[in-house]
């Protein structure tokens, strides 16, 4: 199935019938994402925030407590737990420096930076539901299964060749090359997609954008956008203030666009709006002109991206004024980042640790440090705090505790007992007199 080019159908509405664009990947770009700020404006937020997520390179060294982490960070909901999360990633790997998957992560292409890339691939999987990386390989020679370049290609220009139940992926075509590209050289990041036809179940080899249920609300918002706008710029005076006249009485149609084309061009545009005519006679005022609040359309707006951001994940408060004290934009930001930004993060790492990791090695894995937002990073200086008075803790499990590196020092992994403290038995006291008065001040000897 061929998306580049489709036909872009367009929103009309009819007395008592909306009708809206098809599930298509073009429609959401252009209609969504070109068109309407706050498509653009959610969208781009999270794509920026997972895209500067460092990645670092590690080596599994225990299988149970990486287990344990992979566990504790699926079931993470708030920065703590994220922070305690990658306590446990340190006890169960070990950092790898200068692999060959590091320096292709860091230098994908000529063309991009490793944040270029990943704000392009989470981009398009929160826009259409699909993204592609495409693995170049030379083809000859000892490395030729290995990667040496990594391009994303846009998702409308990316079709799927499905083969059978056994291998529904066969191969991947992109408009902008005359051969098919082997389905092992091309990762496919993708959101859960139930939508199927009944007649084909190879549908849900593509992912669902998560602006197919925000169709309407799309067209909704945008017909409130221009309504708006075409008040403020062509509102007419509020109203007329007139009296009883015979002299409309009896008048032609020529004459009445007349009157029509000079009040049009005495009293219309923004410049005069809200103004009332006056005229003589016995007068009565007919209301003529709303504002946007008088039709709730500001209203109407706010509810449509309040219903955005929910599909998104992301607190309304970022982009409203709405409840938008500095205490709830703290709260609204860490929200964002725990809810939208880091799963999406460990979506595509965990697809690239399933399809790219291993072309490199066994063993080897792709991590992401998130104490690189201050949400996550304020948690983690809190666990520091605490582990200062673990004194039965090694220098390195503190280490390890606070998302650090261990150091190769005999030291570091021994024990040290607080030196000023000492049992109430060597001083000749027994322990009850804690109890009968605890502020009870020793002397020293």
């Amino acid at each position: 199935m061929n998306l580049a080019g489709f036909n872009q159908s367009q929103i009309l509405y009819s007395p008592g019938q909306w009708f809206w664009p098809d599930d298509n990947q073009d429609v959401y770009i252009q209609k969504g994402y070109k068109d309407l700020p706050n498509v653009y404006g959610i969208i781009s937020l999270i794509a920026q925030k997972s895209a500067i997520v460092p990645f670092e390179v590690f080596r599994i060294t225990n299988k149970g407590q990486e287990r344990k982490y992979r566990a504790k960070i699926k079931l993470a909901k708030s920065p703590k737990d994220y922070a305690e999360a990658m306590t446990l990633k340190h006890m169960s790997m070990q950092k790898v420096e200068n692999t060959d998957l590091e320096a292709l992560l860091n230098n994908p292409n000529e063309f991009q930076s490793t944040e270029e890339m990943f704000e392009q691939l989470d981009g398009y999987k929160l826009l259409t539901g699909n993204s592609y990386l495409w693995a170049w390989t030379p083809g000859v020679g000892i490395n030729s299964s290995k990667p040496m370049e990594l391009h994303v290609p846009p998702s409308t220009m990316v079709s799927i060749v499905t083969g059978n139940m056994a291998n529904p992926v066969r191969e991947y075509k992109f408009n902008f090359l005359t051969e098919a590209v082997e389905s092992q050289n091309v990762a496919h990041f993708k959101t859960w997609n139930p939508l199927m036809s009944g007649n084909n179940p190879f549908d849900a080899v593509y992912g669902m954008s998560p602006l197919i249920s925000c169709r309407r609300l799309m067209e909704k918002y945008k017909v409130a956008d221009v309504a708006q706008g075409s008040m403020f710029h062509n509102m007419t005076p509020a109203g007329i203030l007139s009296g009883d006249s015979q002299s409309v009485k009896g008048m032609s149609q020529e004459q009445a666009v007349a009157v029509r084309d000079s009040f049009k061009q005495k009293y219309g545009g923004y410049e005069k709006a809200g103004e009332i005519v006056v005229t003589s006679a016995n007068v009565k005022w007919n209301q003529i002109g709303f504002s946007p609040v008088d039709l709730n359309v500001i209203e109407a707006k706010k509810e449509i991206l309040g219903e955005l951001c929910n599909v998104y994940k992301v607190p309304i408060a970022l982009f409203s004024e709405t409840n938008s004290t500095d205490n709830n934009l703290t709260e609204s930001r860490k929200m964002m980042i725990t809810d939208a930004v880091i799963p999406l993060v460990e979506s595509r790492k965990n697809t690239l640790n399933r399809w790219l990791s291993p072309k490199f090695g066994e063993g080897l894995v792709i991590e992401f440090d998130y104490s690189v937002f201050s949400e996550i990073a304020e948690e983690i200086n809190q666990i520091a705090e605490t582990q200062v008075k673990m004194w039965w803790t090694t220098g390195n499990e503190k280490r390890q505790a606070t998302n650090y590196d261990i150091i190769e020092d005999e030291q570091m992994n021994q024990i040290f007992v607080p030196s000023n403290l000492i049992p109430l038995a060597e001083m000749g006291l027994d322990a009850g007199i804690i109890d009968e008065d605890p502020f009870i001040e020793l002397e020293e000897e």
